[in-house]
């Protein structure tokens, strides 16, 4: 028995796609959602297949959302890193003069901050393309959440 809400529909969870461990590529996610949706009466066997194409575009636009997310973060590398390195280098410059130590620590603190900055651009960049790649691996997630967005409406995504 599915957990229900005031609609009558069941509320999807991922550990309900068994077995857990097994990646849902997306001619799988279409044909669970289509068989989902039907199970639990959402849609007829008339109206199944327009269902699944908006399925289908959904999954498109998720994608193409994942894939311009990696594209502007790496262009935002791109802009950055030389800004960052000339940077660096003026600093570093600075620091082969042998300035005061005061005034040496502050130069040191700007370099930190300065590969800081660098580094928390790489980890975006990296953190965009693996959920470009987790969601080309496996539709569970984004199944999971669309079916609960078609029954219960935007609320429960």
């Amino acid at each position: 028995m599915h957990p229900s809400t005031p609609r009558g529909y069941p509320v999807l969870t991922a550990a309900m796609l068994k077995p857990e461990d097994v990646p849902i590529p997306t001619v799988v996610a279409k044909r669970l959602f289509k068989d989902f949706m039907l199970e639990v009466g959402y849609v007829s066997e008339h109206d199944a297949p327009e269902c699944v194409r908006y399925f289908v575009s959904a999954m498109r636009l998720e994608e193409m959302s994942l894939r311009d997310e990696v594209s502007s973060t790496q262009a935002e590398v791109e802009f950055q890193q030389p800004h960052i390195a000339a940077r660096l280098a003026e600093l570093r410059s600075s620091l082969s003069d042998r300035p005061e130590p005061l005034e040496a620590s502050y130069i040191r603190e700007e370099i930190a901050q300065l590969r800081t900055e660098l580094s928390t651009f790489k980890e975006a960049v990296a953190k965009a393309k693996a959920a470009l790649q987790a969601f080309k691996r496996d539709k569970r997630s984004f199944f999971v959440a669309y079916v609960n967005e078609q029954l219960h409406g935007p609320a429960n995504r």
